[in-house]
């Protein structure tokens, strides 16, 4: 409270800030980052291309944005690679409307040093990477009332078949992450547990 502020008169202080901090707020549509939506996984190109895309708006998101991924009308799905990666976010909501899945299949899957953000950590290189990584970040909110579908099938098969070259992907991989909240959103079919 400003010193010389009666207590009536206070909202009008704390007023101009509060439109400040809305106007900067923005929604981050992936589709302005170049993802494109299909009713199939489509080819290689595409898929990574996705994954970079989503990358893109996560990485241009300031405290108070939203990345959005966008329900098509037409109820077509933003396929994807693996190798989505959110780091250092600030108060940012990742809202997924529509369907946010996975591409089945292991080749085109970013793994090891030839990743999309490639695993820093030693434990894991090598690895398939994990179709979200969210890390060091805080305060960040995952809803919007769709669906993250790791296409987690193919990978179980496969698996009981014959062993893959690199350890499985998880669906999403939050580390270092403080004030996470999670809701309105269907997390199915990850590629491992």
């Amino acid at each position: 409270r400003h010193p010389s502020a009666p207590p009536e008169k206070m909202w009008l202080l704390l007023w101009p800030a509060a439109l400040v901090a809305c106007a900067q707020a923005r929604t981050l549509d992936v589709r302005d980052f170049g993802a494109m939506y299909s009713k199939a996984a489509g080819n290689t190109t595409t898929l990574v291309s996705n994954a970079l895309a989503v990358t893109r708006a996560l990485a241009a998101a300031k405290p108070g944005d939203t990345v959005l991924v966008p329900r098509d009308l037409e109820g077509a799905a933003l396929w994807s690679t693996g190798g989505i990666r959110g780091e250092g976010l600030r108060r940012v909501t990742l809202q997924v409307e529509g369907a946010l899945r996975a591409a089945g299949g292991w080749d085109a899957w970013p793994h090891g040093n030839k990743g999309l953000g490639s695993l820093s950590n030693k434990k894991h290189a090598g690895d398939f990477e994990p179709f979200i990584f969210l890390g060091d970040s805080s305060s960040l909110t995952l809803t919007g009332g769709g669906s993250i579908d790791g296409a987690g099938k193919v990978w179980w098969d496969r698996y009981i078949v014959r062993p893959l070259p690199a350890k499985r992907p998880k669906l999403i991989i939050i580390n270092n992450v403080t004030d996470l909240v999670v809701q309105h959103l269907a997390l199915t079919n990850s590629p491992s547990f």
